[in-house]
């Protein structure tokens, strides 16, 4: 279908366009050159008339014959086609001496055309001569406008071609970005899955194609993962608001109840609440990680004092459970990092709660603190069971729950501890990565880049 806001119609018309300048350039140059070469043609027709007039009267009034007779004799021995010559007598005025010759060209009053007149003065002894040779332009005037016609046929043909060929090369050129138009107008967010067909992986096409399929490939990932966020997320909070509304209706099923149990069910209430009220935050926390609401991390840190004064939040929770915490870390080394202490505070508390969980009663749990070159690196190292290989590669995904069968407790959370974690450090432009795991315990590391004041 044709559109002139398609680019096949505006490559169609802006070459007919180039081309019509070209070609009326051309033509409008050899027009004049054709205009000129008859000029000079039927000029030299005229000077050589004139020459051979000249000639031949000078012959007839050498031998002695009558300028009158002479003049008879020579305009009519010499004759040639197209060409009027005449003579005519003047006064004598300066014997020996020729005038200079001109050309004239008259315009005639009716349609005859212009003529074009060579007039030229001879000087001799006898008499003083005005010789005219004079030819008609209606011919040049035919053939320049036979020329005008051929030129504006052939401009007018070599257009339309031009335009119909650029018009037929871009619909085959363009004929890929029909298609994907075509097949990416029918993808919905069920049919993400599905790829765009590469017709031409070699060509700018082909590699937007490719470019194209694996903008679609990461789209349907982040699809994926957030259908499947949601469904994690509505089963864990199906749970806990199960437990909230099975709690209302035995309550209001039962009237006659003790103030005791009363107590009892708002305990229990009070509980399931705090555990929604925490997945809930969790969950706020990653959508606005995920959407970048998050506060960008500017002011410098100190990681040793953030490590050391979080160990000491949870020092308390260490004791009760019988784990030890130690900090090993080198005062003497800054270790400034710019980022926001709230966020890199939850994170590093996360992985303390999390190796808590696992850690055995009577061991300890070490958090180190070094620096590099252009890095701060925080190590968490339990002495839990480890964790098992083939959960290394699921470890930060959301709602994932890794729990060692020699755990001695239960583990309570909804798997969002890790995942919050990493994307509080990704926040930072750090990460966060399971270092190291086997019988013995599991370490947790996360990099952070220096302050630029602090790099070494």
């Amino acid at each position: 279908m044709f559109s002139v806001r398609s680019i096949r119609a505006r490559l169609a018309l802006r070459h007919a366009a180039m081309l019509a300048l070209v070609v009326l350039a051309i033509e409008v140059a050899s027009y004049f050159a054709v205009a000129q070469l008859l000029a000079q043609r039927g000029d030299r027709l005229l000077e050589s008339a004139s020459s051979a007039l000249v000639r031949d009267l000078l012959t007839e009034l050498d031998r002695g014959k009558p300028v009158a007779d002479a003049i008879e004799t020579s305009t009519h021995d010499v004759r040639f086609r197209d060409v009027t010559m005449t003579v005519r007598p003047l006064a004598i005025a300066a014997p020996s001496v020729n005038d200079s010759a001109r050309f004239v060209t008259r315009s005639a009053a009716d349609d005859v055309g212009d003529t074009r007149i060579r007039e030229e003065v001879v000087s001799t002894s006898r008499a003083r001569l005005q010789i005219s040779a004079s030819r008609s332009l209606f011919e040049d005037h035919e053939t320049l406008e036979a020329v005008q016609r051929a030129y504006v046929i052939a401009a007018a043909l070599a257009i339309l071609l031009s335009a119909f060929v650029t018009w037929r090369l871009a619909s085959a050129a363009l004929a890929p970005i029909e298609t994907l138009t075509t097949r990416a107008a029918t993808l919905g967010s069920g049919d993400l899955h599905q790829r765009l067909p590469v017709i031409s992986p070699h060509d700018e096409f082909g590699r937007l194609t490719t470019v194209l399929n694996g903008m679609l490939e990461r789209i349907d990932a982040s699809f994926s993962q957030q259908r499947q966020f949601v469904a994690d997320a509505s089963h864990e909070l199906r749970t806990p608001i199960a437990v909230l509304r099975t709690e209302l209706d035995v309550t209001q099923a039962n009237p006659e109840r003790s103030s005791s149990e009363y107590r009892e069910t708002l305990v229990r209430l009070d509980r399931v609440t705090a555990r929604l009220e925490r997945l809930v935050a969790d969950l706020f926390l990653l959508a606005r990680a995920d959407a970048g609401g998050l506060p960008v991390p500017h002011q410098p840190l100190d990681v040793t004092m953030l490590a050391r004064n979080t160990v000491a939040l949870i020092q308390g929770i260490a004791e009760e459970r019988g784990v030890e915490f130690t900090l090993d870390a080198d005062a003497r080394r800054p270790t400034l990092v710019l980022g926001n202490e709230q966020h890199l505070e939850r994170a590093l508390l996360n992985l303390l709660d999390n190796a808590l969980r696992f850690a055995p009663r009577a061991s300890a749990i070490t958090v180190r603190v070094a620096r590099t070159a252009k890095q701060v690196v925080m190590d968490v190292a339990d002495c839990g069971p480890g964790i098992d290989p083939t959960l290394v590669q699921t470890l930060f995904d959301r709602f994932r729950r890794t729990v060692p069968s020699a755990a001695d407790r239960p583990h309570d959370g909804a798997g969002l501890g890790l995942s919050i974690a990493q994307a509080l450090v990704k926040l930072h432009h750090g990460q966060l990565l399971l270092h190291s795991t086997d019988a013995n315990g599991s370490t947790f590391r996360i990099e952070l880049p220096l302050a630029p004041t602090d790099v070494a």
